[in-house]
């Protein structure tokens, strides 16, 4: 069940994060070419968004590491230029308001935890790559927390920042579009906005590319299990990527922002809603892939907690390579992803594929 939930959590993210790309990239494209920021346009944009990834996904891993990775820091860059340069101009260092959280509400904190969920299904998805990692068992534990303080610290100083030079320059970040770029042309930095709403479609492109991977390593898996059709648990003979399962995501994943379109939705609002559901998966398959304390009970006149210490010194049990039972546990694995890897030390961790290097 966890499993389904997830690869749910991630197809809603694809679904999600591409028509957010297209959102930012659409405001581009009609501030300097003058095309109608139509539903059409929106549509478009989705489409050309959701089939890079899907072909970026489909050819090689490492180009899909590298591509995030590229992107990422330079979106992070322009938008760390922005507020430097700003908070260089007397900027408020100290913003009592918020240190006081003052107007924090139930509002603000559910639109907070919607982020918060999403956030921590991008540090998980790592760990769906333990099969094409070299030496998984120390490098995906190390990536996840080399990467979640101090993206967590960047985050929580530049929202303090922006927040604060939101306030001295009168401008209502909730209620903007692009806070980034109206902050950067507050500061006469017209070229760094564009850059940074430029940067922000960029990294929801990440985002949709992430969510592909991730889901359809979930499904590949399943699918070798027999929970799904087995074809879907299937590599491609030369890219050594889940290429069935890439197209399935892919092809939902479109469809989904399309129909909705398509049905008067507006763009911002399909944004709203698929997010949400893409949240709500992520928090499911959190609770139901929990790790639960094994109803043991008495035997031989042992209590439970003496057994208990007698099994831990049993090695860990075979686990088949591709094991459902590591699978159904994903959504638990964020939170000990070393314990559930632990599972494979002193194996080899191959592709997907016999005889394809790893990543």
């Amino acid at each position: 069940m966890t499993g389904w939930i997830y690869i749910g959590g991630m197809l809603f993210g694809a679904a999600s994060s591409g028509p957010s790309a297209a959102y930012y990239a659409c405001l581009v494209i009609s501030e300097y070419t003058g095309i109608p920021n139509t539903p059409l346009l929106g549509a478009t944009v989705t489409t050309l968004v959701i089939l890079a990834a899907w072909w970026t996904a489909f050819k090689d891993m490492k180009l899909s590491g590298d591509v995030m990775i590229v992107i990422e820091v330079t979106s992070l860059s322009v938008m760390f230029a922005i507020i430097a340069i700003a908070m260089s101009r007397n900027g408020p260092w100290i913003d009592r308001p918020q240190l006081t959280l003052q107007g924090a509400g139930p509002r603000a904190f559910s639109a907070g935890l919607v982020l918060c969920f999403l956030t921590m299904a991008g540090f998980e998805s790592a760990t769906t790559l333990g099969e094409e990692s070299r030496n998984a068992v120390r490098s995906i534990p190390r990536a996840i927390m080399g990467c979640v303080v101090p993206i967590g610290l960047l985050y929580l100083v530049m929202t303090y920042l922006l927040v604060g030079l939101g306030r001295k320059f009168g401008i209502a970040l909730d209620q903007l579009e692009t806070p980034f770029d109206t902050l950067a042309k507050a500061n006469h930095l017209s070229l760094l906005g564009t850059l940074s709403s430029v940067g922000v479609a960029l990294s929801y492109f990440a985002c949709t590319l992430g969510s592909i991977n991730a889901g359809s390593r979930a499904l590949y898996s399943m699918s070798e299990d027999g929970y799904f059709f087995r074809p879907f648990g299937r590599a491609h003979p030369v890219n050594a990527t889940p290429h069935r399962a890439i197209a399935l995501i892919g092809l939902i994943s479109i469809a989904v922002p399309l129909v909705m379109l398509c049905c008067g939705t507006g763009l911002y609002s399909v944004i709203d809603l698929v997010s949400q559901l893409a949240a709500l998966g992520f928090h499911r398959g959190l609770l139901h892939g929990l790790p639960r304390r094994p109803d043991f009970p008495e035997a031989d006149g042992q209590p439970y907690l003496a057994r208990r210490r007698r099994l831990r010194r049993r090695p860990y049990p075979p686990v088949r390579r591709h094991g459902s039972e590591r699978l159904s546990r994903a959504a638990g694995a964020r939170l000990l992803p070393a314990v559930h890897l632990r599972r494979d030390s002193g194996r080899g961790h191959p592709p997907l594929v016999e005889g394809a290097p790893a990543v």
